[in-house]
């Protein structure tokens, strides 16, 4: 498996673009700054530690969250829990998510858009 990372310009994301090994696949994932642990403003549910090494110039180690895996702003998770409206609400919400994860990986990696779109990943295949 090899990693390629880009930062997306303007912020403090990345994009891997990562090449299954052994296949022609090939999947983008966008990251953000992010705490270990959820911080009133949701965090994320998906966690990374990059060392220096790992990323580009100009940026710092620490922890990423996946941008399409960010956790619940607090008015969404104060939501009943199974009720109809949480499950309406919260589907919109992570969906904006994941179109806000396309348009990084997009944006750092415009090859990239003409692949297939799934839960802020998108996958594409070598030529």
């Amino acid at each position: 498996m090899a990693i390629e990372r880009r930062r997306v310009p303007g912020t403090m994301a990345l994009v891997d673009k990562v090449r299954i090994a052994g296949t022609s696949v090939i999947v983008y994932r966008a990251w953000e700054p992010s705490a270990l642990r959820s911080t009133p403003s949701g965090g994320h549910t998906t966690l990374t530690y990059l060392a220096e090494h790992e990323v580009p110039a100009g940026m710092h180690a620490g922890w990423y969250g996946d941008v399409a895996r960010r956790g619940l702003p607090p008015d969404l998770a104060a939501l009943p829990a199974y009720s109809d409206e949480r499950y309406t609400r919260v589907t919109e919400w992570q969906r904006g998510q994941q179109e806000c994860a396309y348009a990084m990986i997009t944006t750092a990696y415009p090859e990239a858009a003409a692949g297939a779109r799934r839960w802020g990943e998108i996958e594409a295949r070598d030529a």
